[in-house]
């Protein structure tokens, strides 16, 4: 009851003098009630429910006895303390009226005083009653909620939001916690749980709670000094005895994390590294090897000189990044070892961009290079790692912007020393972007952002996750900024020595070349032929066709597998074979061969397929040829392997 409220009496008496004087007496104090007729008495107290009944005896149609008998029958009233009011001096009255189950007499005439007294001393016992079933039942309730929350298998323990004490641990908690009987109750959460802490703990899901008090905060955590990891669930609840406070159930996940650890670095390492790296790594082999040929075979100086001055960098810098990338596993092991070699590190950079020219000048993209002046001439690091970085960056740049786009490196020195200079390398391109969620998984291994977006550009997703490893061990970092559509810039700082300005420059013509035998085919071995070559490498059409110039052989290029689809579907019969990459944008290798071996067409059941691609694992091959195809030449492309094989479908 609400202490403004007053404890409601009602008055059964058919005497109205009676009535009044009752009134008069107790008014002041309570909420006095009446009613004369004896036949409506027990409607009126189930309606009202008063705290107290005063009943008179003698009263027509019901006398009192009645009256109660009703009353104590009724589940409503039969609880609401009765005193008989009554003008009879009889033991014998009064003991029936008390058998009957009334809690007290009051006769009259009425004494002021004795009538208040006797009213005021069963609201007392009434009141009493009351806080003592209030009492039992939260200790029922207490003790029901404790019994449920100590037979789960989790942390379970609540606090007062506002300073963090304990009201409550579970049984295992206690246990995890080394905590014996009630010893935490009471005391502050932080002090208990978080070794060294005085106040509140910045994380604490409670200030988010306070925010949102409907909501459940799940939240993940690493305990260091167990050994454990912990998904949380935190939330607002009432408790038993009305309050607002603040209920965590934590669960050990150490097995689930560590299983998933697992399955997620076997799969990757096998799935991932093995397919991706074989693809990524293959495709831009067989251009650099094809190119190489077809340069060694060109009579004229400058299509040879082209060929060549780009090349021998670029298979060199690239067979270096392959051997590094086949050792991701000592990188990410922490196991990285960085040579100490003095270079010059504009020479460095030089190398880098031709390479990265080859891309651009493809694409009619610039390339602005800015570097500082006041970069020691040479400097002494691992110029190998160092070029990779940057040969990364500018070629995540080239690819991911759009023709006639623009590319900015620029190199400052943001440090230095009497020993040591702190460099910053800032990429910069105008092209597609990526999204603030995609930046939070960047340089994780395996990561490639915007999927949908970006399956046209290919990518490994391995290079920034290894860039992140080498920048790192050069005590240095790397980070991203981007909007979509409008472009990216992505820095990193390196620690390095300074040099002696002394670094003997090596010539081209005093660096070694593998000297490979000149390919040579057939000239006109298959006139009049037609092959399909289905390549979405420019670089890779140009292998292929000029290798084969001599041969005879004409050839139709698509640059994906719907394109070659469209293509063939058009006119079955003009081609005689038909080379397929496998991995391609829109529509790739073994969708395009599944469709042409679909089609309605006599000539799509028995033209050769040939598969052309970097991947080469055996199940790669079994792929190929379950999905239709006649064969299975891998990147980089052997010249007389190709031949073997038009040989074989062309010349009967």
């Amino acid at each position: 009851m609400n202490k403004t409220e007053k404890h409601k009496i009602l008055v059964i008496d058919d005497e109205k003098s009676n009535i009044i004087e009752l009134t008069d007496i107790l008014e002041e104090s309570y909420d006095v009630l009446a009613v004369r007729d004896s036949l409506k008495a027990q409607e009126i107290a189930e309606r009202q429910l008063p705290d107290i009944i005063l009943l008179d005896v003698i009263m027509p149609e019901m006398d009192g006895y009645e009256v109660i008998e009703a009353l104590k029958k009724s589940p409503k009233t039969r609880d609401i303390p009765v005193i008989f009011i009554t003008g009879l001096d009889s033991i014998d009255a009064e003991e029936k009226g008390l058998g009957l189950g009334a809690a007290d007499y009051i006769t009259k005439p009425f004494h002021t005083a004795i009538v208040r007294m006797r009213i005021n001393n069963q609201i007392k016992i009434l009141e009493s009653d009351i806080i003592k079933k209030h009492e039992q039942m939260v200790s029922n309730t207490l003790s029901s909620m404790e019994s449920i929350l100590n037979s789960i298998d989790a942390s379970i323990y609540a606090t007062i939001p506002e300073t963090g004490e304990i009201l409550f641990l579970n049984t295992y908690m206690k246990k995890s916690f080394g905590i014996e009987g009630d010893e935490a109750i009471g005391k502050y959460c932080y002090k208990v749980f978080r070794h060294g802490f005085e106040k509140m703990c910045k994380f604490c899901p409670c200030y988010e709670l306070n925010e949102n008090p409907d909501k459940v905060v799940v939240w993940d955590e690493y305990i260091t000094e167990m050994d454990i990891h912990v998904r949380h669930s935190d939330c607002y609840i009432k408790w038993y005895d009305g309050r607002t406070v603040h209920l965590q159930h934590a669960v050990d996940i150490t097995e689930l994390v560590k299983t998933n650890e697992r399955a997620q670095a076997a799969s990757r390492a096998k799935s991932e590294f093995l397919a991706n790296m074989s693809h990524e790594i293959r495709t831009p082999l067989n251009a650099i090897v094809g190119m190489t040929t077809i340069g060694k075979r060109e009579k004229d100086a400058e299509r040879k000189n082209y060929s060549f001055s780009k090349i021998d960098e670029a298979s060199t810098h690239l067979l270096g990044i392959v051997n590094d990338i086949l050792d991701l596993a000592k990188i990410e092991a922490s196991k990285l070892v960085l040579l100490q070699v003095e270079f010059d590190f504009r020479e460095m950079i030089n190398k880098v961009l031709a390479m990265a020219h080859v891309g651009s000048d493809e694409r009619n993209q610039t390339i602005d290079v800015s570097i500082d002046e006041k970069i020691p001439a040479t400097i002494i690091g691992d110029d190998q790692r160092l070029s990779q970085v940057v040969a990364n960056l500018l070629s995540n740049a080239v690819k991911f912007t759009n023709n006639n786009g623009k590319i900015k490196l620029d190199v400052q020195l943001s440090g230095k020393t009497d020993d040591y200079c702190e460099l910053r390398v800032d990429v910069t391109d105008n092209g597609i972007g990526i999204s603030p969620e995609s930046l939070e998984k960047l340089f994780g291994a395996f990561e490639q952002v915007e999927t949908g977006t970006t399956r046209s550009y290919r990518g490994t997703g391995l290079g920034l996750a290894i860039s992140k490893q080498i920048v790192e061990a050069m005590n240095g970092r790397i980070w991203a900024q981007s909007q979509l559509e409008k472009g990216s810039t992505f820095s990193f700082t390196v620690r390095v020595l300074q040099g002696t300005g002394s670094v003997e420059a090596v010539s081209e013509n005093d660096a070694a070349a593998s000297d490979k035998d000149n390919v040579e085919t057939e000239s006109d071995l298959f006139t009049g032929k037609l092959m399909l070559a289905v390549e979405d490498m420019a670089s890779n059409r140009y292998v292929l066709t000029t290798l084969l110039e001599n041969s005879g052989l004409n050839i139709d290029c698509a640059v994906n597998g719907k394109e070659a689809l469209d293509m063939f579907a058009a006119d079955p019969d003009k081609y005689d074979i038909i080379f397929m990459d496998v991995r391609m944008p829109i529509m790739n290798g073994y969708e395009a061969t599944e469709c042409i071996r679909a089609l309605d067409i006599a000539k799509a059941k028995k033209i050769p397929i040939i598969a052309l691609t970097a991947n080469v694992f055996s199940d790669d091959i079994e792929k190929c040829l379950k999905a239709g195809m006649n064969g299975h030449i891998g990147k980089p492309m052997d010249v007389g392997k190709v031949i073997e094989v038009l040989k074989k479908y062309l010349t009967h």
